[in-house]
């Protein structure tokens, strides 16, 4: 899969500026003081990718701060001795690679475009160079890294769930981005997975997730298709919580 690289300044970009912006901000970016923002959007670029681009992959040396206007990603991890799984699915108003944006260390992660896909993306020499004007431009990024870590606290958590069926739905309202996501994130109807990626991001066997997706489509909560799933009904999947 090969990476695209097409990038378009917002000066290029004047006339869907405004409603690529406001889907930025469907999360931590609403925030941000305004005239920060302003600032990290006049220095910052556009960069679209194709579903199955690899946005970066694990070990890249690259340290942008990136942001999703449009469509949704996957973030594979892979740490020690492990092979890549499934931690995460991103849609609109999420950013990544904050960790690799502050400390200045390669990628922890492999991420994939799970549909096509537009960014905003921030240099982090020129967010050094802009928070030379705003004292306190690095609290923000370490908000957003605060924001990051509570997810994965909560999604560890999760996956200490003993029973099968509530560590699926768990699992599942936290990719859809009904649990742990910024509350002013628009969870997505879609991911985009199959039941063995779902299944090692839950820790349980393909036989044991399968059971709990067909009980969870047969009461109406989900459907599921060839590589994804829709979610009908949150508040009933919730509801195995309990």
């Amino acid at each position: 899969m090969k990476t695209l690289a097409i990038e378009q300044h917002s000066a290029q970009k004047a006339g869907v500026w405004m409603t690529n912006e406001q889907k930025l901000k469907a999360g931590w970016f609403s925030e941000v003081p305004s005239d920060l923002a302003e600032g990290m959007l006049s220095l910052g670029s556009w960069i679209q990718f194709e579903r199955g681009d690899i946005v970066y992959g694990l070990g890249d040396v690259k340290t942008d701060l990136l942001g999703i206007a449009s469509g949704s990603l996957s973030m594979q991890i892979a740490m020690g001795e492990h092979e890549h799984r499934l931690a995460h699915i991103c849609g609109p108003g999420f950013w990544l690679g904050d960790v690799e944006f502050v400390s200045g260390t390669p990628r922890m992660m492999e991420v994939e475009a799970t549909e096509d896909l537009l960014l905003f993306r921030m240099r982090r020499d020129d967010f050094m160079e802009l928070a030379r004007a705003f004292p306190d431009a690095w609290r923000w990024i370490a908000l957003l890294a605060v924001q990051h870590i509570s997810t994965a606290v909560g999604a560890a958590d999760d996956l200490m769930l003993r029973a099968p069926e509530k560590r699926v739905a768990a699992t599942l309202l936290r990719l859809f981005g009904y649990r742990f996501a910024h509350p002013a994130s628009k969870p997505l109807e879609t991911i985009y997975l199959n039941q063995l990626e779902l299944a090692v991001a839950v820790n349980l066997s393909r036989a044991a997730t399968g059971k709990a997706l067909r009980e969870m489509a047969r009461g109406g909560e989900i459907t599921i298709d060839y590589g994804s799933i829709t979610i009908c009904n949150a508040e009933a999947l919730a509801a195995r919580l309990l």
